[in-house]
């Protein structure tokens, strides 16, 4: 009995890696890494024990009510097959909790651990790989572009960069808990800092950049004992930030352009030319859709799960957005996609996941399920995350797993 659940649970392990690297993949193969997963994952069912196992994972739960939402708000949406559309894209927070929660339960400390590690070491291996891959092209093909944010990884850069953040703190939290503050584990733990910032930069995702940062210093003060060695690693970090700041210019300058041209976000209408860049656009779209959300009284509960795209196209026109081809744009914050949804009482949901998952991680000292909501939480800010398959399979995948509480993590 005991070999049976040791290899289910080697298998569990392995799918969970074949589901994170099939990530890195277009949709049909990921979705077939995912099948894999959640067969192993159904092999662990046991009828009586699956609500005993997903209570243990309240931010799960949470994410499942999220969905139940959009559901509901198929009630007064007008355009029911984007509606229907966008169910079907989000579909992940209601099946892989439901999956993946009482299978990963089964987990002990140990095996949970070594889940991390082959996640922290697959990190890397897809970081080498794709910085082998880039200088290959860029010295023997002559190909400028390899190093281009928009090229270097297989998906988006704004995706690969929040896995890749999270698997590399993942990584460093690992390291640090099995680290007794010697000279060598300092040195690895600089190594580690070094290597997963260069693909940052290459990446050049800024928000990557900032909350890979913001949660290495979380994880320097909060695992090691030695304080000294945390403000040396911590002053090692800053140094080769600012090394790297002056060495990658794409990535310094989309850092600095967010200053520019600020005061546009004050006019009404766009009448004359603007340049945009990542701040000022963002900002200029936040302001019209919530303005419109509180004009029109939808604030509360938003215009339902498939009205989002006319809406916004009806709102950037008002304001001469349609004119620069931003018709029905994204917002690019999922904090307001949310409130375009579901209104107020889906953002109250939305907050309650991170808010209840970070004072769980406390709890339990779960410092992995801290820099996961850290890294998403971020990205949420900047990213309509939630809208796209590739940030809902992860966001469910990786909840599902590290969200469980456990007492065995105290």
């Amino acid at each position: 009995m005991q070999l049976k659940s040791t290899l289910i649970s080697n298998l569990l392990q392995w799918a969970f890696c074949l589901a994170y690297v099939g990530l890195l993949f277009p949709i049909p193969i990921s979705n077939v890494t995912l099948i894999v997963l959640g067969l192993v994952a159904l092999s662990t069912f046991k009828k009586g024990n699956f609500f005993n196992r997903l209570p243990q994972n309240r931010p799960a739960i949470l994410l499942i009510l999220f969905f139940v939402l959009h559901v509901v708000s198929l009630i007064y949406t007008f355009n029911l097959s984007n509606g229907l559309f966008n169910l079907e894209k989000k579909l992940s927070f209601f099946i892989l909790p439901i999956i993946l929660v009482p299978a990963f339960s089964h987990m002990d400390l140990s095996e949970r651990q070594a889940l991390n590690n082959k996640i922290g070491l697959l990190t890397i291996l897809i970081g080498l790989t794709l910085l082998s891959f880039a200088c290959v092209k860029y010295f023997f093909l002559h190909d400028s572009l390899a190093f281009d944010k928009d090229y270097f990884a297989p998906i988006s850069y704004v995706f690969f960069g929040m896995q890749f953040t999270v698997g590399s703190l993942i990584m460093i939290n690992r390291w640090l808990e099995k680290t007794n503050n010697g000279l060598y584990d300092l040195l690895v733990v600089i190594m580690l800092f070094s290597f997963f910032l260069l693909i940052l930069f290459i990446n050049s995702s800024r928000i990557g950049i900032v909350s890979f940062a913001i949660g290495s210093v979380f994880l320097l003060f909060l695992k090691l004992r030695n304080k000294k060695a945390a403000l040396i690693t911590l002053s090692v970090l800053l140094i080769a930030i600012c090394a790297l700041l002056l060495i990658f210019k794409t990535t310094r300058d989309r850092f600095t352009e967010l200053t520019h041209n600020l005061e546009m976000i004050q006019l009404e209408k766009l009448e004359e030319y603007q340049e945009f860049n990542g701040l000022n656009l963002r900002l200029y779209l936040w302001k019209v859709s919530l303005s419109h959300l509180w004009q029109d009284r939808l604030l509360l509960y938003g215009v339902g799960a498939g009205d989002e795209p006319d809406y916004l196209a009806k709102a950037y026109k008002v304001h001469n957005l349609d004119e620069y081809g931003f018709d029905g744009f994204d917002p690019h914050n999922q904090w307001v996609s949310t409130c375009l949804h579901l209104g107020l009482i889906g953002v109250a949901f939305m907050g309650a996941m991170f808010l209840v998952g970070t004072k769980q991680s406390f709890q339990t000292m779960n410092y992995n399920l801290l820099v996961f909501l850290l890294v998403t939480f971020s990205y949420c800010t900047t990213e309509s995350i939630f809208e796209s398959n590739k940030g809902i399979v992860f966001f469910s995948l990786f909840l599902s797993l590290i969200g469980i509480r456990s007492k065995t993590l105290h």
